[in-house]
C-alpha cells in the first residue's frame, strides 16, 4: 500500500510508491469490489465484574485476544505510543527502494503518525490534499463492520471515522480519551490501514464475486501486528546481494504501475516480491514463484521469447484471497510485457492492460 512508501518518496523525489503505495480505485480497475464512502476503528465497551465501570477497547485487539493471541505491546506515554506505531509500520512496509530505515521512520514521526496522534490535519501524499483531523462529541455506529466476535455483556461503540470524500477523519473525543496507549496506537494504526484498503487492496480485486468492503481484513492484520504471531514483512526474503533485480511496468497514468523486485531462489527459479500490480497494493507481502527462470530473461538485451502464466501469491492468513495470475510475454525486439488475469474454476478474465517491464540491478 503506499501511503507510506510514497511519503518516503516524496521526500527524495521518488516514484510514489507503497503502502500501500495507494491508488485510486476510480483510477484504475472500476470493476474493484465496492467500497463505501468511508470507515473508521470501532471499541468495545464491555461491563466489569462490579458493573459499575467498563472498559473500552479497540475491535480489532479484542478480536485478537478472543484468537488468543497475545498484545505484545504497553506504551505508558503519547511519545512511546507514536514510537511504538511508527516501529510496527517501517518494521512492516519498508523495503531497500527507499530511504535508510532510520530516515523512513523520522519521516513517518513528522509527516503522518505524530499529527494524527495529536488531532492535527496532515498532508495526503497521494491526492495532495490537506486531510482535516477534529475531534467530535458524539459518533453514529458504522455499517462497514462486516462479521465481528465480541465478548459476553459486551457492545460495540464507533470510535473513529474517515469520511473518504472530504478527506476528514472524525474521532470522539470521550471515547479517544478513554482508551490507552496500546489502543490509540491500534486506532491510528487502523485508520492508515483501512484507508489503503478502501483505495488500492489488491485483495479486493474479484470480478467473479464483488462484494462490498469491510474493516474484517483490516481488524485481523491490526490485531496481529500488535500481538505475538509474526506477520511476514513486505521486504521479507529479500537477499541482500547485487544479483536482485528492481523491475517497473510503466503506463502513461501512473495510476496503473506495476513494481516487484527478483531474484534467483535456491529451488533453481526466480521468486518476485511486489510493491504495487498494475497500481494495485496489499498489506500483506505479495509474490510470483517462476520455476525454471533466470534473472538474465529479464534483462534488457535479452531476445529469449517465452510466456509464462503464474500466480500471484499472498503470504500469511487472511481473509481474502483472490485467484489472481500474472503472465508474462517476450517477443523479439521487444520488452517483456506483463497482464493480470483473474481466474475462477476453468474461467478467466484479463483484468490488467499489458504494459513493457524495465528492470535494473539493485546497487
Amino acid at each position: 500500500m503506499k501511503l507510506f512508501m510514497q511519503t518516503i518518496k516524496i521526500k527524495n523525489s521518488f516514484l510514489f510508491l507503497i503502502y500501500f503505495l495507494l491508488c485510486q480505485y476510480s483510477n484504475s480497475f472500476a470493476f474493484v469490489e465496492g467500497t463505501r464512502d468511508g470507515g473508521g476503528g470501532v471499541g468495545v465497551r464491555c461491563q466489569t465484574r462490579n458493573e459499575i465501570k467498563s472498559s473500552l477497547e479497540l475491535l480489532d485487539l479484542h478480536e485478537a485476544s478472543i484468537r488468543n493471541q497475545l498484545i505484545m505491546h504497553n506504551p505508558l506515554t503519547e511519545e512511546t505510543a507514536i514510537q511504538l506505531t511508527v516501529n510496527l509500520f517501517a518494521n512492516h512496509f519498508w523495503n531497500p527502494d527507499t530511504v535508510p530505515l532510520a530516515e523512513y521512520k523520522k519521516i513517518l514521526t513528522t509527516e503522518i503518525i505524530s499529527h494524527l496522534f495529536r488531532g492535527e490535519s496532515f498532508m495526503d501524499f497521494e491526492t495532495k490534499k490537506t486531510v482535516k483531523v477534529e475531534f467530535v462529541e458524539d459518533l453514529a455506529l458504522s455499517k462497514d463492520i462486516g462479521t465481528y466476535h465480541i465478548s459476553k455483556n459486551c457492545q460495540l461503540e464507533q470510535i473513529a471515522y474517515f469520511v473518504d470524500d472530504v478527506e476528514s477523519l472524525k474521532i470522539s473525543k470521550k471515547r479517544w480519551k478513554e482508551l490507552n496507549w496500546v489502543n490509540k496506537a491500534a486506532l491510528i494504526s487502523h485508520e492508515l490501514i483501512y484507508l489503503m484498503d478502501r483505495r488500492e487492496g489488491l485483495e479486493n480485486l474479484n470480478v467473479f464475486n464483488p462484494k462490498i468492503i469491510t474493516s474484517e481484513q483490516t481488524r485481523e492484520f491490526i490485531g496481529t501486528l500488535f500481538s505475538n504471531e509474526k506477520l511476514t514483512s513486505k521486504s521479507d526474503s529479500l537477499p541482500k546481494l547485487n544479483q536482485l533485480l528492481w523491475c517497473l511496468g510503466k503506463r502513461d497514468n501512473y495510476n496503473f504501475d506495476s513494481h516487484f523486485w527478483a531474484y534467483e531462489n535456491t529451488k533453481g527459479g526466480l521468486t518476485l516480491i511486489w510493491s504495487t500490480v498494475f497500481g494495485l497494493g496489499s498489506m500483506y507481502q505479495i509474490k510470483t514463484e517462476l520455476p525454471k527462470s533466470k534473472l538474465k530473461y529479464f534483462e534488457e538485451q535479452n531476445e529469449t521469447e517465452f510466456t509464462i502464466l503464474a500466480p500471484i501469491e499472498f503470504v500469511d492468513e487472511y481473509i481474502n484471497r483472490p485467484n489472481l495470475s500474472i503472465e508474462f510475454h517476450k517477443q523479439k525486439n521487444l520488452p517483456i510485457s506483463i497482464g493480470l488475469w483473474q481466474m475462477d474454476g476453468t474461467d478467466s478474465i484479463p483484468l490488467g492492460f499489458s504494459q513493457y517491464i524495465k528492470c535494473e540491478y539493485h546497487k
